[in-house]
């Protein structure tokens, strides 16, 4: 059995419309190994619990192959343009 990932929130990344952060999520909603998503795509955040994140980015890059994850603890720092 495979190890259950918490509820994570990522940073998205390179995603250009509503309608593609949209195909994203009712992409991942429908994965047996995805137990919620919810895109918020405004605060351009992911929020995800799955049992195969590898399998997730797979289906993501599938999708919209510029897209990048990165886990929101990452990137809470100010950024340089301040």
């Amino acid at each position: 059995m495979m190890a259950q990932h918490p509820n994570e929130k990522y940073l998205i990344k390179n995603i250009d419309c509503p309608s593609c952060g949209a195909k994203i999520e009712n992409h991942l909603a429908k994965m047996a190994e995805v137990d919620f998503v919810s895109l918020d795509f405004a605060n351009q955040t992911l929020h995800l619990k799955t049992s195969d994140f590898d399998r997730v980015i797979e289906q993501i890059q599938q999708i919209e192959p510029d897209v990048e994850l990165i886990p929101k603890g990452q990137n809470d720092r100010p950024s340089d343009s301040e």
